[in-house]
């Protein structure tokens, strides 16, 4: 198919993304826009399709916190009761249960990728909804009657200084909510820059490339090859390459093209409603 056709494409359906009076701001439209995109790569033919098991930032201060939460605990209980065996017996409860509250926590996200002629689709969601849920209910069965014990025995003072971390357990919730699935499509023509990033570690050695703020797309080994030479062919003329956004955002050259895409499609410059780029 002509690379016309899809330009083609693009101007009507952003046209009419603009023209539509029920889009109350740029946000609206983003989604429209999107949506509109998302169905029309998800049925196309791909050039490159994968799936990758992404970690969140921030896993080890997670694990860090955990550690630190259950060791006051334990310290608490053995200050309070004065009791050996009870401080040993409930702090091995506790510490047994670092491991899968760190599961909880850590569980990777699942992003899935798809390359068409028509440009990049992303869906990523949280794996184990089941598994977190049964096993957040298990630890409220055990942590619950176990503070109503040390409340009896020690009082409400047990709670107090190093004890007050303890409490922590209840903020449990907030840290587990579920996060809603999140789908993005972006056209060819609709990608004024992306980035490409190296991440080395012991284990592996991945890239991620940055496209149009909006979407992360992790990929390894002889796949990075692949996508990077079909996003280099398939790009506007004008897009942007870099290593740094936030050096290239003051650039000439990126102001040139924000300012020719704010005047052809101003809204592809909005964040992407209840969506952060962490790696920003």
């Amino acid at each position: 198919m002509s690379r016309l056709i899809y330009q083609r494409q693009y101007e009507k359906i952003r046209q009419e993304t603009l023209d539509d009076s029920s889009h109350v701001n740029d946000s609206s439209r983003l989604v429209a826009f999107m949506d509109r995109y998302i169905e029309v790569i998800k049925n196309e033919s791909p050039l490159v399709e994968w799936e990758k098991t992404v970690w969140e930032k921030g896993l080890w201060f997670g694990l860090f916190f955990m550690f630190s939460f259950f060791f006051m605990v334990t310290l608490t209980v053995y200050i309070y009761l004065g009791d050996e065996e009870v401080g040993i017996m409930l702090g091995g409860g506790f510490l047994s249960m670092i491991l899968l509250i760190s599961l909880l926590i850590c569980y990777p996200e699942k992003h899935d990728y798809k390359i068409t002629d028509t440009g990049i689709y992303f869906r990523g969601y949280k794996r184990g909804k089941r598994f977190r849920q049964g096993a957040f209910k298990m630890i409220m069965i055990v942590c619950v009657p176990i503070f109503l014990f040390l409340l009896f025995y020690g009082g409400p003072t047990i709670f107090a200084g190093a004890g007050a971390g303890a409490l922590g357990i209840f903020a449990l919730p907030a840290m587990m909510k579920e996060k809603k699935p999140i789908e993005m499509a972006l056209p060819w023509e609709a990608i004024a820059i992306y980035g490409e990033f190296k991440q080395n570690t012991i284990f592996s050695k991945k890239k991620m490339f940055m496209i149009q703020y909006y979407m992360n797309i992790w990929c390894d080994g002889e796949l990075t090859k692949t996508v990077e030479k079909i996003i280099k062919e398939k790009m506007r003329k004008d897009c942007i390459y870099t290593t740094d956004f936030f050096a290239e955002g003051e650039s000439n050259e990126y102001i040139r093209v924000e300012e020719v895409l704010m005047k052809e499609t101003p809204f592809l410059w909005t964040p992407y409603p209840g969506y952060t780029n962490t790696f920003l």
